[in-house]
């Protein structure tokens, strides 16, 4: 697939409503040759009421509110085959003309996609809003579509993406109480990209063995998305969980193909879930000896994840025996300064690992009393929260 038209979007999800003066001076000629607005309803078999309703492009819903109308692909595309007929012109201009011309389309219900970027193009930026949507969206027929990530970077770029791609889409950013924050945005999209890709997103599918043989560009974006939604980074291994064993296999060859080597896969121990199922995750690492590939051609665009890769590679460039008083004393001018941290937050400081900067300073300050623990973040398994003692 290199580009997508609108005349190849699904016929019966997708409505189209041309520019206004584009749309009136096209049916005007269109109806003028026909002899009527009769005839025209006839070569659609459909009714005179729905006929003047995609002629206009609106409708009244009560005499004082006018809303719009738009067209169903199906039928535009019979309207451009009979204007092709009657007027003498190629269908293949009368097809690109229109598509020029398209003010905004949107699926039967839900939020539009306004001054659309047409043809849809094959991009980095397209597979990467596949990726996300796979890792942590969720969409089905008759469903509306979702982007949910607690990330307010990965939220912005998703966005940025979808808009890049389609063109000017409405989305709405729901931050409702004890939900993570997502994005709703046009289930058009959805549509587009399932009718024309062998990608799933509901339940456990896998994923379609063409992404081995994707550009390198597009399926280091890609990847880059699924280690930004599942993927972790340790103290020095990065790592990606899921509970698609297949998805994760083929993730595996993905990054092979990049020559970046992974571990085998393993499965963390089962636990129960609050509705009573049982978890079972399964998942692998980068090995350390690819991590500077990983980071050179693939990344994180996640804040947090960016930095603890950023800090395993300057572990790595680091002298092998840093010197001990240092980040000793820049342990108590990072908590003098800042308050409250935790082991991750003040290992980005030193430089040092988090499970060394536990063991060989923490520990031992708070043994002679100079530290103290004060508790968890949020959240399950949240990390220990240190503090000065006072």
């Amino acid at each position: 697939m290199k580009e997508i038209h609108f005349w190849q979007f699904p016929e019966r999800k997708i409505y189209v409503k041309l520019e206004e003066g584009f749309q009136k001076d096209f049916f005007d000629a269109l109806i003028n040759r026909l002899g009527s607005r009769w005839e025209l309803m006839k070569r659609l078999g459909v009714g005179y009421t729905t006929t003047k309703h995609w002629q206009y492009g609106w409708r009244f819903r009560t005499p004082d509110r006018r809303e719009d109308q738009y067209c169903p692909v199906w039928a535009l595309k019979k309207i451009c085959h009979i204007y092709s007929d009657v007027m003498g012109l190629d269908l293949n201009c009368v097809l690109h003309d229109i598509e020029r011309h398209i003010h905004s389309y949107r699926a039967h219900s839900g939020t539009k996609i306004l001054k659309p970027r047409l043809p849809i193009k094959n991009s980095c930026r397209l597979y990467s809003i596949i990726a996300h949507m796979i890792a942590d969206g969720t969409w089905s027929e008759g469903c509306c579509s979702k982007y949910i990530n607690s990330s307010d970077a990965l939220r912005r770029e998703f966005v940025d993406d979808l808009k890049r791609v389609f063109g000017d889409v409405e989305i709405y950013e729901s931050f409702a109480r004890n939900h993570v924050p997502h994005i709703i945005f046009p289930s058009a999209v959805m549509y587009i990209i399932s009718s024309h890709l062998p990608f799933k997103f509901s339940g456990i599918n896998g994923l379609p063995k063409s992404v081995i043989s994707l550009p390198p560009k597009t399926k280091a974006r890609m990847l880059r998305s699924f280690f930004d939604d599942e993927g972790y980074v340790h103290d020095s291994n990065i790592q990606i969980c899921s509970l698609d064993i297949e998805m994760l296999n083929m993730i595996k060859l993905m990054l092979k193909s990049l020559e970046i080597e992974s571990s085998n896969l393993k499965k963390y121990k089962d636990y129960e879930r609050v509705d009573g199922s049982i978890s079972k995750v399964a998942y692998f690492n980068i090995f350390s000896r690819s991590i500077p590939k990983f980071s050179r051609k693939i990344g994180f665009s996640h804040p947090k994840k960016k930095k603890r890769l950023d800090l395993i590679m300057k572990i790595r460039l680091r002298p092998r025996h840093p010197n001990s008083d240092k980040i000793r004393s820049t342990i108590l001018a990072q908590l003098k300064e800042r308050g409250v941290l935790t082991a991750a937050d003040l290992s980005l400081a030193c430089v040092i690992t988090s499970k060394n900067l536990r063991k060989n300073y923490l520990y031992p300050a708070e043994n002679e009393g100079i530290i103290e623990r004060m508790g968890k973040g949020r959240g399950k398994g949240g990390p220990v929260l240190w503090r000065l003692k006072e």
